[in-house]
């Protein structure tokens, strides 16, 4: 009997709180219409019935109805915003009623402040669909004028946008090419016009907004697609902005550069010698910037902290990357200051350094301050490489053990995923050990390269996969099915570049082929000016190396590992049949047709001239008793030939 009291009492306070806001919403929509009403018949105002009035009115109904948000915040705003779009509301309200238009306003503002956590993504998305629908507003943005009341509205709106901590970021994509881009207009114009912003706190607000959506990454594409991060760098070249517009701008260039397209993007606009050039020119001639040691400390950081997110791995400044660790170490434990550490970890010196200072326990409490498991074990992979230190690394393996094993969340090529990053620290903790070598698959081989790389590889794997089946190492998150790739290979090669010795997994899989495999490894030098350093160079004795235009010797190489399918006397014969110079058959030493197809499919992709002068040199040197000669038309003959012979 009580349960059911309880139920009716239940429905009837609800009743009464729907029957409440019914009303409400009916009071709101006619004290808004007979405000329209008085702004088209000025006349009819009086001292009774007038804007102030009304305003009052409705203030009150925003303080009778702090418990009720969201049930009425829209109705207020979709009404407010229809009569803030006639010319007669900036006309008559503008010039005689703005003060009560600013209190309402301020009461409005105060209603929304009031709005629970699981409100939030959904008034975070009415407000943006009511700027949306504004046209006032959005011609203000894109400075089609300059409005008093349009620059309050939007204060208040961005203040209660910036309050609103839990929101959706997936639904942000719809107002990229209207509400998002008119902002970059409006802080361009702002900016460029305006050379003392000390009283405009609208783009300061903005510019706290970007920042703060831009903290989820996936935003950071909206932004680039509307030319966000060039219009900062253009900032950054005004001398004249606040100090605390200068850290946002530098904010938001941080989290762009957390996304590889972001990256991408900023080393083509040379990021790096524009914040310098900011640093150099504008904040060290700045008094009040100079002054305060704690600004000039979280600046410098912030410049640092971006040079290094910018900044390929394989191209870190030693010194730079030295004075960031010791100056910085460790004062703010954040996603950007993991990343930076991560890419700073793959040289083998900076780990040794900063473990020389710290402990390994030390390392293990500063990561656990971040919640991103692929930057935890990226950055402990990288430390298990190091004999000096895996023991002190063993002994927290109950915390690697914890670390879960998430797809990769993090937009860079220069990050593995946590599930790739821990067997690799298992496989560097307790490396594999086999009983007896497999037998390889015939005519197996294993491309290992760096993700930047990758035009590279194309190039080679076009030309060998014709004849050999082909595994490509940083295609596969396995670290087993990697392990057995290698080990069923005949050959693997490693193409070598400062990308690939930064990179944890094709170090992993040049020290499991050479210690654990003995396999024959081919290194590949991608670049002739390219020196091997840090890890490689204790390996270089046992890898043949060649250069990346010598085809000739990477089919010399690895004709010694693969099955031969044809008999050489077969190639002479065709030699024979062709007309062609014998002496060309005896410099080569095709081993098979396949050999010979290849090579006729490598010369192909660039003029034979280039070919033949990079031949001719040493064919006459082999040659030189005989007083044997080679002409262009001889291999032009050659190369004719081939040519027949490849597209048959």
């Amino acid at each position: 009997m009580n349960f059911i009291i309880l139920i009716e009492f239940l429905l009837m306070t609800s009743q009464v709180s729907l029957g409440k806001i019914r009303n409400s919403s009916n009071d709101i929509y006619r004290l808004f219409t007979h405000l329209k009403y008085l702004l088209i018949n000025p006349l009819k105002i009086t001292n009774i019935d007038s804007p102030t009035s009304i305003f009052n009115e409705l203030s009150i109904i925003c303080e009778d109805h702090r418990s009720k948000t969201i049930d009425i915040f829209e109705i207020l705003l979709t009404n407010y915003l229809l009569l803030f779009d006639t010319d007669e509301f900036h006309q008559i309200i503008v010039d005689e009623y703005s003060l009560a238009n600013n209190q309402f306003l301020g009461s409005f503002f105060h209603l929304i402040n009031n709005q629970d956590q699981q409100q939030s993504s959904s008034i975070f998305y009415r407000l943006l669909d009511q700027i949306h629908s504004s046209k006032r507003i959005l011609q203000f943005l894109q400075n089609e004028f300059n409005d008093i009341p349009c620059r309050i509205l939007l204060l208040i709106i961005f203040n209660i946008l910036l309050t609103i901590e839990h929101f959706s970021i997936l639904k942000l994509k719809k107002y990229e090419t209207t509400f998002f881009s008119s902002l970059i207009v409006f802080l361009n114009k702002e900016f460029q016009q305006n050379k003392s912003t000390d009283n405009n706190d609208l783009t300061n607000k903005i510019l706290l907004f970007l920042h703060k959506i831009t903290e989820d990454l996936s935003t950071i594409p909206i932004l680039i697609n509307i030319n966000c991060p060039q219009s900062c760098l253009q900032w950054l070249e005004y001398p004249y902005l606040k100090n605390e517009e200068y850290q946002q701008i530098l904010h938001i260039l941080c989290n762009t550069a957390r996304r590889e397209e972001g990256i991408v993007l900023l080393r083509n606009l040379n990021s790096n010698e524009s914040v310098l050039k900011f640093n150099r020119q504008i904040l060290n001639k700045r008094l009040d910037y100079l002054i305060d040691g704690t600004l000039t400390k979280q600046m410098t950081f912030d410049i640092t902290i971006l040079n290094l997110l910018v900044t390929n791995t394989s191209d870190l400044d030693d010194e730079i990357a030295a004075n960031f660790i010791r100056e910085s170490l460790f004062p703010i434990i954040d996603e950007n200051f993991l990343f930076i550490l991560m890419k700073l970890f793959t040289n083998d010196r900076i780990i040794n350094d900063i473990l020389s200072t710290y402990s390994v326990s030390d390392l293990f409490s500063m990561i656990s301050k971040v919640n991103s498991n692929e930057l935890k074990a990226n950055i402990l992979w990288s430390t298990s490489f190091q004999k000096l230190h895996q023991m002190n690394v063993i002994e927290h393996m109950k915390t690697i053990n914890s670390i879960e094993r998430d797809h990769s969340t993090y937009r860079s090529r220069e990050i593995f995923s946590a599930r790739r990053a821990l067997d690799g620290i298992r496989e560097n903790l307790f490396p594999s050990k086999l009983v007896t070598l497999p037998i390889p698959t015939k005519n197996t081989l294993v491309i290992s390269h760096s993700h930047f790389d990758y035009e590279s590889y194309r190039k080679f794997y076009d030309i060998l996969s014709k004849t050999y089946q082909i595994s490509v190492s940083n295609e596969i998150e396995n670290w087993k099915q990697l392990a057995n790739n290698l080990e069923q290979a005949n050959v693997v090669v490693f193409l070598l570049s400062k990308e690939f010795l930064v990179d944890k997994s094709c170090r992993q899989e040049f020290i499991y082929s050479i210690d654990v495999l003995k396999k024959p490894c081919l290194g590949i030098y991608l670049d002739r000016e390219y020196q091997i350093s840090g890890w490689l160079v204790e390996h270089a004795e046992r890898l043949k190396i060649i250069y990346s235009d010598e085809i000739e010797n990477l089919f010399d190489y690895l004709r010694e590992y693969f099955p031969r399918d044809d008999d050489k006397s077969d190639i002479k014969r065709w030699f024979i049949d062709q007309h062609l110079l014998i002496e060309l058959y005896e410099f080569y030493q095709f081993q098979n047709r396949q050999e010979l197809i290849l090579y006729g499919r490598a010369i192909s992709s660039h003029p034979w001239t280039q070919e033949y002068q990079r031949i001719r040199s040493r064919f006459e040197r082999k040659f030189a008793q005989e007083n044997r000669t080679l002409s262009a038309h001889e291999f032009s003959k050659f190369v004719t030939a081939l040519g027949r012979l490849t597209s048959s």
